[in-house]
């Protein structure tokens, strides 16, 4: 059996619980569905408490300060220390994100214990920061492919978790999770006009890690299967006071895993979409896609509202959260 593991967040709301019933209805030989968060969120999943990972969001603030990457990093470590932080949880997890819908019966581990990763082109291996940051936590790795592993999604096996956190560990004496961070604060070939940790381009990946660690330290354990993947949705979601993206009038592209940037639904379809709330929306247009082909979508929440109201709630959500750690 595979257990799925969710992190979310309370702007996750409006997508959390679809995504667990698509992962419950399209995963193959699934056991358990846990929900990682603050709050208990869901009744559909067994919940994980944030606070009960070795390390907290105030842990990372002290090591990284206070800014956009703060939630973002401390959701990367907790996917990546599931594996073995999460009690009883299964030695192989699939981790999926709480505003992806996968849309089709899908193994994701093959006889063999092999893990099967699918890949997009979001990064240059070895040519962007995220890369750089695994070849600096990781004096002795190569990369074996070109690919990203930036897919909304990942495959973990505890065993491969654990011998890396224990070479990890070894070499900083420290925690993993902190290492990662620590490793962070440093110049970067790739990122040279944004030092800071806060600004430009993100300094670390929890996929890319997750999916380049496997394929160079355990090889026979692996083997690379590509799915559909609409990364990014731009169409129209047809809800009234949500972005409806165009581009000269037309409808804008969507990103995709491995076929660039296009239209997924027809203009003619797109037009008609009128729907009274953004979850019946994203069911619906999850419909449409899987009938054309594609076997997952996101829905991310910058896609959905004014990039600048979503970061300030971010921001402001962070800030609460870091203040009612200090008022305990």
């Amino acid at each position: 059996m595979i257990d799925v593991v969710i992190p979310a967040h309370e702007k996750d709301i409006d997508t959390l619980e679809l995504a667990i019933e698509k992962t419950i209805e399209n995963v193959n030989d699934i056991g358990e569905v846990y929900v990682i968060s603050r709050d208990k969120m869901t009744n559909k999943a067994r919940w994980i408490p944030e606070n009960s990972f070795s390390f907290s969001l105030g842990d990372v603030a002290s090591i990284i300060g206070t800014n956009r990457r703060t939630s973002w990093y401390y959701a990367m470590l907790l996917k990546m220390l599931a594996p073995v932080e999460i009690p009883n949880v299964s030695d192989k997890i699939v981790i999926m994100e709480s505003d992806t819908l996968l849309l089709k019966p899908t193994s994701f581990i093959e006889e063999g214990n092999i893990s099967l990763h699918s890949v997009s082109y979001d990064s240059n291996p070895p040519n962007n920061s995220y890369c750089e940051h695994i070849t600096k936590l990781l004096p002795d790795f190569k990369f074996e492919n070109d690919f990203s592993g930036i897919v909304h999604h990942a495959v973990a096996q505890r065993d491969i978790i654990e011998n890396m956190i224990e070479k990890v560990e070894s070499l900083y004496k420290m925690p993993f999770w902190k290492a990662c961070l620590e490793i962070t604060l440093q110049e970067y070939r790739t990122n040279l006009h944004h030092v800071s940790t806060g600004e430009g381009c993100g300094k670390m990946a929890d996929y890319e890690i997750l999916f380049h660690y496997p394929n160079f330290y355990f090889k026979d354990r692996v083997r690379i299967r590509p799915l559909k993947q609409i990364m990014a949705y731009k169409g129209n979601l047809g809800v009234s006071g949500f972005l409806r993206h165009t581009m000269d009038g037309k409808p804008f592209p969507s990103r995709t895993n491995l076929w660039g940037n296009k239209v997924i639904i027809p203009e003619k379809i797109q037009k008609s979409f009128k729907f009274n709330c953004i979850r019946k929306a994203m069911r619906q247009i999850g419909e449409i896609t899987s009938d054309l082909g594609w076997d997952m979508i996101t829905f991310q929440g910058h896609t959905r509202v004014e990039r600048d109201l979503y970061t300030k709630s971010l921001q402001d959500s962070l800030e609460r959260r870091l203040k009612k750690v200090e008022d305990l």
